[in-house]
């Protein structure tokens, strides 16, 4: 019976001691912080290693760029909250775990690709000051199911509140891949021209929307199709980065098919299209471009009604305000336009500046959404398909 008691109490005890050493820490470090005395300002260089390999993102004279993505700008607000992040890391709870367990959380240190199991691999966060000289680095586990994650740093493991979910998996996670948005209403013309290939026309009726031209009779345009290609142009993002150093033969540029689309407010943005592009991102080559042209304004003559002394304004408002009243008036208006036309003037600049140097890989189905034939826009008109529908119910009553 002595032996029975003494072999339960030391069961019980090893479990206890298991437990303790996979369990928690004294709290005494809990709210502290997990990378103290980060010094933000000094890091030159963030690198993102996990088990398919490296990203890293780099400050330059010309601000953040991807180097392993032919230098192409990130997004400034994505390392500045990452790094924020990192800075204002508390330390939740503290871990004491083995092998197992650290696996388990996904804090296996990884070696790139050559990694051969992916198994509890994490990610590695390094953070590097001027010549390399090493700041900090930070080794994240897996995401807890309710908030927060497991992380490694030095010889703490612990549980952090903040999920860094941000963490760029590849360099593209933090460029801004959207060259260029119109909304679709606001596109008064298409047109899409190559070689050895007829051209497309589609042109916005009269208070409308985009029609194909030249439609027969029975005929109508198929507007779901018009759609999708008007969607291209309203939310046009890119896959990936080409190699400056590929010649227009290797992109298909020198065959390229030409997109451009017309917005009512003047811009004009032009997609070419090349070939397809070869690596491990699926899509075709594109070039895009933008110009700006204000559209020339019908002016209106203001004319005096006889009866009344009242203006009457070419916008159809109609006062018995003072004439500098609605000389000022026009004034404003006159100020807002030209400073509408300042603005888009600036944001074609801009594209052009930024975007129009670079090749860009789009989206294989994105890309074939600009390549349909006209034909593709003109579908035959419902009522004649109901009349061909009625003739061949009646020939099979006869």
């Amino acid at each position: 019976m002595l032996l029975a008691v003494l072999a339960v109490v030391s069961g019980l005890a090893y479990r206890t001691s298991h437990r303790r050493s996979a369990g928690t820490a004294p709290s005494s470090m809990v709210g502290k912080s997990l990378l103290p005395d980060l010094p933000v300002n000094d890091v030159e260089k963030l690198v993102f290693r996990d088990s398919s390999g490296v990203t890293t993102i780099s400050r330059t004279e010309q601000g953040w760029v991807a180097p392993d993505r032919f230098s192409y700008p990130i997004k400034f607000d994505k390392v500045r909250d990452f790094l924020r992040k990192l800075s204002d890391l508390k330390i939740g709870q503290v871990v004491r775990a083995d092998k197992k367990d650290m696996a388990n959380m996904g804090l296996v240190q990884p070696n790139g690709p050559s990694t051969n199991s992916t198994a509890g691999t994490g990610i590695l966060v390094t953070l590097e000051g001027g010549n390399g000289k090493p700041l900090a680095s930070l080794l994240m586990g897996n995401m807890l199911k309710t908030s927060g994650r497991y992380v490694a740093a030095g010889n703490i493991t612990c549980i952090v509140a903040e999920t860094l979910s941000d963490a760029p998996a590849k360099p593209t996670d933090w460029m801004d891949d959207e060259l260029f948005n119109i909304d679709s209403y606001n596109i008064s013309d298409i047109r899409v021209e190559g070689p050895d290939r007829d051209p497309v026309a589609l042109k916005c009726a009269e208070g409308g929307s985009l029609q194909a031209e030249g439609l027969a009779p029975d005929q109508e345009t198929d507007t779901s199709k018009v759609s999708t290609l008007s969607g291209a142009f309203s939310y046009l993002r890119f896959a990936d980065i080409a190699d400056p150093k590929l010649s227009d033969a290797q992109t298909g540029m020198d065959k390229a098919i030409t997109c451009t689309a017309k917005a009512k407010d003047g811009r004009c943005f032009t997609i070419k299209v090349g070939g397809m592009a070869t690596g491990t991102v699926p899509g075709r080559y594109i070039r895009v471009s933008a110009e700006y042209k204000p559209a020339q304004e019908v002016a209106s003559p203001t004319a005096a009604n006889s009866n009344t002394g009242s203006t009457v304004v070419a916008t159809g408002f109609s006062s018995n305000a003072p004439a500098a009243d609605v000389a000022a008036l026009k004034t404003e208006e006159e100020k807002a336009k030209a400073a509408a036309r300042e603005r888009l003037t600036s944001e074609v600049k801009a594209l052009n500046t930024t975007a129009g140097k670079w090749t860009y890989i789009m989206g294989e189905s994105s890309a074939e959404s600009l390549l349909a034939k006209q034909s593709e826009y003109i579908r035959k008109k419902e009522a004649q398909k109901e009349t061909g529908s009625g003739k061949a119910e009646a020939g099979q009553n006869e």
